[in-house]
Parts: structure tokens; C-alpha cells; sequence
């Protein structure tokens, strides 16, 4: 019987069908760099997954690590092998994630400050779930420092955000243009009387590089008496033991706040995902019902 050498396609699949069980360990030790916690990760032997990514990188014929003594270090050739996989990982989860008949299931995860949450987050959720009763949202709190390397490793599939950080691999949408202020609540000193709030202790989030990331400006001096995150501050403020500098629309969801007068100033707030990779995820849906939102509040 005669023999027939393999197509082209034949010879793609048959490499895509060899590579495809050593993916999920490259991937775990290429986002960890570390073997031990990958193998934890993955609860197989240090030595299997170490075999594992040999094979790979035969396969493939090139180094997807640098070796750095015991340590190994992500290359370029990685990282874009990485990316693609994340990218075809997610492809499946979506395919899961969604019934025949247009239905979305499953988790969705999103970061979000717990105020932002109530103002931006929580009424267009309503409205999907109404649309989506099998859609399960896990909302979370996380700081913006942190939220590039989880929505990457598919841990977030959202976040919300003041300041993003641009990655090749991620994508930015705004949601909302606001105002910040600073305000106090019942008992403060300038709740009834008009005073200069940089002679007053204020409750701010912690950033990065010594910045307070709250829109207080820079140039001016103030104290700093508690370092917090949003929901802290606010419940703080609202107790009349500090001033905040807050967004106007979290603020005006509490009418004993008072706002101090004081310059203003604008800021956004955006919604990070995963770039878009053509077809309307989970995480696609939650933005689009944010941005609707906005839209039908200007309309």
C-alpha cells in the first residue's frame, strides 16, 4: 500500500497536538519565573515540570528561558509565546462562558474600590444580570500597582482604575469623567466654618513613590495623618475625624458630607481588561453596561 508523506497541515497539527499538554506548565513557570511555586501551582514535581519545559523548548527549537544560575528568566522569544498562549487559554474559557443561545455564565471578576463600585459598578451589573441571570460577577478590591499582573494571569477580568498602566497586552476603555473635592463630615472643624483644609489632617490612599494618588496637588503641603484605601477614607471622612479629597459623585451619595471649598480637580476612571481579541467576552460585556451607563446619563 503506498505510502502518503504528511501535508503541511497535517504537520501543524500534529506539532500544535504535541506542544499542546506542556502549555499549561510553561505558562505556569513563565508567570512565576520560579519552578517550586509553579510546580505547587500546578501539584506536580519540580522535576516533571523542569522536563517539561526541556521538551518544549526542543520542540520548538529554541530557548524560552534565559538560565540565571538556578534561576530562570522569561526571554523575548517567551514572552511572545507566553502572550499567545494566555490569548488561546482565554479563547476556551470564553467558548465556556457562553450558552448557545447568547447566554453569558459564569464568573466574571472585577476590581473596583468599594466606592466606585456603588456609583459605577453595581447598577450596570443590574442591568446585565437581568439580561444574564447565569453571569456570577466576584467583586474585588485591589491596588492599581497590582492589577496589570493579575487581569495577565487571568486571576481579574476587569478592573477599574484612575491611573492606567499601558501594556501591549491589555486594553483601556473609559468609563467616567469626574471631579474630586475635599470634604468633611459632622464634627470637623470646617463643617460650619470656612478655613484653609492644608492646616487639617487628612485620610489618603497610600501610592507609589511616595504620590498620594487622590488629586490632592502635589505642590501643596498638608498632612497626612492616616494612610487608607477609598472605602476606609471615606468612613472616616464621613466621621468627622479627617478631611479626604473624594470624587464628587462618590460624595454626593452622602448628603451629611460637606465639601470644603477648595480648587478642584478633574480626573477619569478607566476599565482595564485583557486586549480584545475580536468577539464579545465577559469582561467586553461588563465595560459596554459601564459605558452605557455614562452614555444615557449624558443623553
Amino acid at each position: 500500500m503506498p505510502q502518503h508523506s504528511a501535508t503541511p497541515a497535517m504537520e501543524r497539527m500534529r506539532r500544535l497536538t504535541s506542544l499542546w499538554n506542556w502549555l499549561p506548565g510553561f505558562r505556569a513557570v513563565a508567570e512565576t519565573e520560579h519552578l517550586p511555586a509553579a510546580s505547587k501551582h500546578l501539584r506536580v514535581s519540580p522535576s516533571a515540570l523542569s522536563r517539561t519545559i526541556r521538551l518544549l523548548e526542543d520542540d520548538v527549537g529554541q530557548q524560552l528561558f534565559n538560565r540565571v544560575g538556578r534561576n530562570l528568566e522569561l526571554n523575548e522569544t517567551g514572552r511572545r509565546l507566553l502572550s499567545a498562549v494566555r490569548d488561546s487559554m482565554r479563547l476556551v474559557d470564553e467558548a465556556l462562558g457562553v450558552m448557545t443561545d447568547g447566554q453569558y455564565v459564569g464568573s466574571v471578576r472585577i476590581s473596583c474600590h468599594s466606592p466606585f463600585t456603588e456609583t459605577y459598578v453595581l447598577p450596570a451589573l443590574e442591568r446585565l444580570r437581568a439580561r444574564h441571570p447565569e453571569l456570577v460577577p466576584y467583586l474585588q478590591s485591589h491596588p492599581e500597582s497590582e492589577v496589570n499582573g493579575m487581569l495577565l494571569r487571568g486571576q481579574l477580568d476587569v478592573a477599574l482604575v484612575a491611573e492606567p498602566r499601558p501594556h501591549p497586552d491589555l486594553t483601556t476603555v473609559h468609563v467616567a469623567d469626574f471631579e474630586t473635592g475635599v470634604f468633611c463630615g459632622p464634627g470637623h472643624p470646617l463643617y460650619e466654618t470656612a478655613g484653609d483644609p492644608a492646616g487639617y489632617s487628612f485620610v489618603a490612599p497610600e501610592g507609589e513613590d511616595g504620590r498620594i494618588p487622590d488629586g490632592w496637588p502635589a505642590h501643596q503641603p498638608r498632612t497626612v495623618a492616616m494612610c487608607a484605601d477609598l472605602s476606609v477614607g471615606l468612613m472616616l471622612c464621613r466621621g468627622g475625624r479627617y478631611l479626604a479629597v473624594l470624587p464628587a459623585p462618590v460624595a454626593a451619595r452622602y448628603p451629611e458630607l460637606r465639601a470644603v471649598p477648595y480648587a478642584t480637580r478633574a480626573m477619569s476612571l478607566h476599565a482595564v481588561q485583557r486586549r480584545n481579541l475580536g468577539f464579545k467576552g465577559r469582561a467586553e460585556i461588563v465595560i459596554e453596561a459601564m459605558v452605557g451607563l455614562r452614555e444615557n446619563a449624558a443623553a
